[in-house]
């Protein structure tokens, strides 16, 4: 046997090494991620890591300079921190974030100078380099005219997230022909909305939900996100249903979030032969068990912990409130997910926290965290992670003897 490893295994744990979980994955919805997903600090931690790799011979600098700006923000292409011709090789594409710069030319500049820049950038990237890139995750949207080369430009794509409710239009050409004479129309074998199986859209509820994502346009959908903004009340339900009735039967997963809190208004129970198939869910209207019909497959229920009255100190009404959102039966033994993480909640809100805690104990019912743990798990990872830390060295005092 050898005692050196070949190339290939060699290559296998460099990828290893540089692997990025969560920020870089492509089914954020499946490894219950969605809450750290916009979270980029483990990207940049590895990517110090590769770097320090690439030191170490030739051979590996070689093999590690093809995984350069596998994240790429507009911000820094906008800035020339990442030159522009790198955005074809990226996976995961940003079109929103700050790096927090303050120059006069952009940031500081006059009227809307900064995303003027950053869309002029994204759109003759795309004119420029016309032919399939590699991107797989796309944050943000520019709008219908500069982001509709995707549908032949992103073969890859598989994520789409912080989208506008009309972002199917940007794969309009491939069923119904492109208005533009230049641009013909796509077959699905080589559009962009092939692949696409997560989308998270970020709507305001005065733009209504309009029947768009369909299954013949996006075939590998499974991952269904909403998450309504700036609301005095969520969308109505059959606004919903009339949505879902498109795309509905080919989910996995669909979350419906808003900002408005507690909602009183009861389920209607015929959501569920609208979504047959979803296995993880999260609404903000009243249910009970029984809505569920019985085979169901559906196995997690999402709860959005600061959706709850956690600001006012009462058991009693934080019990209320879990009884009409979680609702726990013996003949639905469902897990629940929070979507923040027990550090993040236990800091926040103790109180609240351990209420949240002893209702699941109570009904014998399993609560998670956004990272899959329950609250004994943390508090076990919590111990280890002290003690690894560095022994302490204590100065004895005169009473110890």
């Amino acid at each position: 046997m050898s005692s050196k490893a070949s190339v290939e295994v060699w290559q296998i744990i460099l990828k290893y090494a540089i692997s990025v979980p969560i920020f870089l994955d492509v089914e954020p919805f499946k490894s219950r991620a969605t809450s750290q997903y916009s979270y980029g600090g483990l990207y940049w931690q590895v990517e110090r890591i590769r770097n320090t790799l690439r030191r170490i011979c030739q051979d590996w600098n070689t093999f590690l300079k093809s995984y350069d700006n596998r994240f790429i923000r507009m911000d820094d292409v906008l800035h020339k921190r990442v030159p522009r011709g790198a955005l074809p090789s990226a996976i995961r594409i940003d079109l929103q974030s700050s790096s927090g710069c303050s120059c006069d030319e952009y940031c500081n500049g006059p009227g809307n100078a900064y995303w003027d820049g950053m869309e002029g950038v994204w759109i003759n990237a795309l004119h420029e380099y016309d032919y399939p890139w590699k991107v797989e995750i796309i944050d943000g949207s520019y709008g219908e005219e500069r982001m509709s080369p995707l549908r032949r430009l992103a073969l890859n794509l598989k994520v789409m997230i912080s989208q506008p409710r009309d972002f199917a239009r940007y794969f309009e050409g491939v069923i119904s022909g492109s208005k533009d004479p230049l641009d013909p129309q796509l077959s699905m074998s080589v559009s962009g909305a092939r692949n696409l199986g997560t989308l998270y859209l970020h709507m305001n509820p005065r733009d209504p939900l309009s029947p768009l994502i369909k299954s013949d346009m996006f075939p590998s959908l499974q991952y269904l996100g909403i998450h309504v903004i700036k609301t005095r009340r969520p969308l109505e339900q059959q606004e919903i249903h009339r949505f879902l009735r498109y795309i509905g039967s080919q989910l996995r997963t669909f979350y419906y979030h808003h900002h408005l809190g507690l909602y009183p208004t009861a389920l209607d129970p015929s959501l569920w032969n609208l979504l047959p198939n979803v296995e993880s869910i999260q609404l903000p209207f009243e249910w009970v068990a029984s809505d569920v019909p019985k085979g169901h497959p559906l196995k997690r229920v999402q709860i959005t912990a600061f959706d709850f009255p956690y600001h006012i100190n009462d058991e009693v009404i934080w019990k209320s409130a879990l009884s009409h959102y979680c609702p726990l039966s013996p003949q639905g033994k469902w897990c629940f997910g929070l979507n923040m993480t027990w550090t993040h909640l236990l800091t926040m809100t103790l109180d609240f926290s351990m209420c949240i805690w002893n209702y699941f104990e109570e009904n014998d019912a399993l609560l998670e965290d956004a990272h899959g743990d329950t609250l004994s798990q943390h508090i076990v990872f919590v111990i280890k992670a002290f003690w690894k830390q560095p022994h302490r060295k204590y100065h004895k005092s005169a009473f110890d003897g």
